[in-house]
């Protein structure tokens, strides 16, 4: 057994004291609030969210290699390191890629009118396939869970533009269908729609355009919200910092940041940078906001005004990293070169530059060689490991 296993062996009864005490008091708070009975509502799930968030911490990696598979790595929390867990897990088309907050389900939307339900093995970080789901939709553009953690939702930019609502099985993990939704504006970013760190809005861009709709926290049904035009460039994707009150996006120009009305979801600009070479891919993590594309592109912003500095370039993933990912505890990022087939991992400085750690190796996706352009960047995500 070596150190890190025995040191999970140690904490984990801690955890598990912890976590008997939480729910204890959780329980009672329940049993009083009739609002907070239903394991649907927002008032529950948000604090139940809230503590996976604080207690649990990523083990996990997932990319989808754009050539059909699912790729399943390990994370070393003190050096960043990355192990194979499984083989590569064939998936057909598989694209974007989202969990719940408690590491136990992943969904891939893995064709143009499917998504696959996968569990994860608990203890290992294996992903099982549970099945598929169809849906009433045609050429999907993403899929992703509510920070809340109540239901998922998956775009389409064709036809109409059709958004699907589903509710998750917190036992099964099986997805059933609520509502389809045809927004004002049709989702056109890469990743699908983005949702709002609150559970209350998602927002989405079209071309030039931030849409947002509303979600009934009960139900799960949208209904539309205020548009903002005049986005220089055509936005690829979007993010927020961990409290809601800035978005951050990224286009074929520009990175810009906007402040979020919490009450409303209205968005006002902040800031506007120019870009040269083509961004794809954005995170944001603790104080700093990270975008792929030209080059490793390296933010600081303003937790008062939201307001981009940026801060640095690193080139080391080569031209185009299509997809970029920020581990939770904000220690280490990770960029994938498409062109290579290289996945670098990167150390974050206490200023928030990054220092490659892993220039010339990376870790090769299992073989994979990914070449040509593609119609959509990439997608990869931690999940937490249940104790």
């Amino acid at each position: 057994m070596n150190r890190r296993i025995q040191s999970q062996a140690l904490i984990r009864p801690m955890r598990a004291v912890a976590l008997a005490i939480f729910l204890l008091g959780f329980a009672g708070q329940c049993k009083v609030n009739s609002d907070c009975a239903d394991a649907g509502d927002p008032g529950c799930s948000k604090l139940l969210a809230l503590f996976w968030l604080k207690i649990l911490k990523p083990r996990y990696y997932y990319a989808t290699d754009q050539s059909g598979f699912v790729l399943q790595y390990s994370v070393n929390l003190d050096t960043g390191a990355l192990t194979a867990i499984a083989p590569k897990l064939p998936v057909t088309g598989a694209s974007t890629i989202t969990t719940d907050v408690n590491g136990k389900y992943a969904y891939i939307q893995n064709t143009n009118t499917t998504i696959t339900q996968m569990k994860i093995t608990q203890g290992s970080g294996e992903l099982v396939d549970l099945g598929s789901q169809a849906i009433a939709a045609t050429t999907l553009s993403g899929v992703s869970y509510d920070a809340l953690q109540r239901f998922v939702f998956v775009s389409s930019s064709g036809g109409a533009g059709t958004i699907v609502t589903m509710r998750p099985s917190l036992s099964t993990g099986l997805l059933t269908p609520i509502q389809s939704f045809n927004p004002a504006l049709i989702c056109t970013n890469t990743k699908g729609v983005a949702p709002h760190p609150s559970g209350k809005f998602l927002y989405c861009g079209n071309a030039t355009t931030i849409g947002s709709l509303v979600i009934d926290g009960n139900t799960g049904a949208l209904s539309s919200g205020p548009s903002t035009p005049g986005v220089t460039g055509s936005i690829y994707d979007i993010t927020f910092d961990s409290t809601g009150n800035f978005l951050f996006l990224i286009s074929s120009t520009n990175a810009e940041s906007y402040a979020v009305n919490q009450t409303t979801g209205t968005l006002t600009l902040r800031s506007s940078i120019a870009l040269a070479g083509g961004v794809y891919s954005i995170v944001s993590i603790g104080n700093n906001v990270y975008a792929g594309g030209g080059g490793l592109r390296q933010f600081s912003y303003d937790p008062g005004t939201g307001v981009l500095t940026l801060i640095g370039t690193n080139a080391s993933p080569g031209a185009n990293p299509l997809a970029i990912a920020a581990e939770a505890q904000g220690k280490f990022v990770y960029a994938m070169n498409p062109a290579g087939g290289i996945l670098f991992t990167f150390a974050r400085n206490s200023d928030g530059t990054l220092t490659t750690m892993n220039p010339t190796a990376g870790v090769t996706l299992g073989g994979v060689m990914i070449a040509g352009t593609m119609s959509s960047p990439i997608n990869q995500i931690f999940a937490a490991d249940q104790f």
